[in-house]
């Protein structure tokens, strides 16, 4: 009897520990991949101001203000998209992720219901 128990304890631990090594492995996949894509909307709005700023020391009187106006508004609107577009990107990554911890979760939690449905009928039948 107490080897069966110990014998289950030590299955489930197993299984436990290999869970959370997956589960580890899935949340530092999914960081990198949120980091890389911070990182890559970070470089690319530096790079809209800057070419704002370089575009702005330009303007030296009212028409090259009436010409630079434009610029700015196509510069905000690619930016603003550029920005919606990043965020669909990491509620992307953010939700593959959830969904695989949730089946890791699943998983354990069927394995663990198996195994208690299972060591009841052996017990019943002694």
């Amino acid at each position: 009897m107490f080897e069966q128990m110990n014998s289950q304890v030590l299955s489930s631990t197993k299984q436990f520990a290999e869970t959370m090594v997956k589960f580890n492995a899935i949340a530092v996949d999914s960081f990198e991949k949120m980091i890389d894509i911070q990182l890559k909307s970070y470089e690319e709005r530096a790079n809209v101001f800057a070419d704002f700023i370089e575009q702005a020391a330009v303007v030296r009187d009212a028409d090259g203000v009436r010409a630079f106006l434009p610029k700015t508004v196509s510069m905000v609107k690619s930016s603003a998209e550029s920005n919606i577009a990043s965020s669909q990107q990491l509620a992307g990554v953010f939700t593959k992720g959830s969904e695989q911890v949730l089946g890791l979760v699943k998983g354990h939690v069927d394995v663990a219901n198996e195994a208690i449905v299972n060591s009841s009928k052996v017990a019943s039948k002694k």
